[in-house]
């Protein structure tokens, strides 16, 4: 199966809580997650948490309580997790502890 990749960039502002979190929406293909890469920027290092969520149950990272913290270092996960028929859109949500700096978060999710 062919794999293609789709990214996009999510700038959270600054006091920016779970509560009400910052989201991008990103519409995808039907077929399968099979990666997911995260990459944000050396200044905001444990500043910023992000989730993504599929038909709002949280598919990265696994728990509901869970955040990943994005660092300048790319990360990439190997993913297995299959869209919905039908539906074809991922939130990435995030919060962002700093008080004084928005602060942006890039991701990009393979789907074959």
């Amino acid at each position: 199966m062919p794999r293609t990749f789709y990214a996009d960039t999510l700038e959270v502002p600054a006091n920016t809580t779970w509560r009400a979190p910052a989201e991008l929406l990103m519409a995808l293909p039907t077929g399968i997650i099979a990666e997911i890469f995260v990459q944000g920027a050396p200044e905001h290092q444990h500043q910023v948490s992000l989730a993504i969520y599929h038909l709002g149950h949280r598919i990265f990272p696994e728990g509901e309580t869970e955040y990943f913290y994005p660092s300048e270092f790319p990360a990439v996960f190997g993913f297995q997790s299959e869209m919905t028929p039908g539906i074809h859109l991922v939130t990435i949500r995030a919060a962002n502890t700093d008080d004084t700096y928005p602060h942006s978060v890039y991701v990009g999710i393979t789907v074959e």
